[in-house]
């Protein structure tokens, strides 16, 4: 069976409950993509306040299957570099 990046997101085990509360959705806030580049942003209220987490990652294809990962090549950096400020200045306008 082949899998996209969002049918292998559906085939992961759900994680254990964490001491931090959780916001009820899943997705992230944002997602930010540059080609195989992407960018997420994540809202996760807790009792100080909301608080923003980022996480960062390339697909690409390995034979007739999507994957991902959290590496990147030399010539991902400039791309990556952009989607990052791109994020921060997201996370700042949510602030105000």
């Amino acid at each position: 069976m082949s899998t996209t990046p969002e049918t292998q997101a559906a085939l992961v085990a759900p994680e254990a409950p964490s001491e931090a509360p959780q916001t009820k959705s899943r997705s992230p806030l944002r997602m930010i993509r540059s080609g195989g580049l992407s960018v997420s942003i994540w809202l996760n209220e807790t009792k100080r306040g909301a608080m923003f987490t980022v996480s960062l990652s390339r697909s690409y294809r390995a034979g007739d299957a999507w994957k991902r990962t959290s590496s990147f090549r030399e010539e991902d950096l400039p791309g990556l570099t952009k989607a990052i400020e791109e994020a921060h200045s997201f996370i700042r306008t949510q602030r105000q």
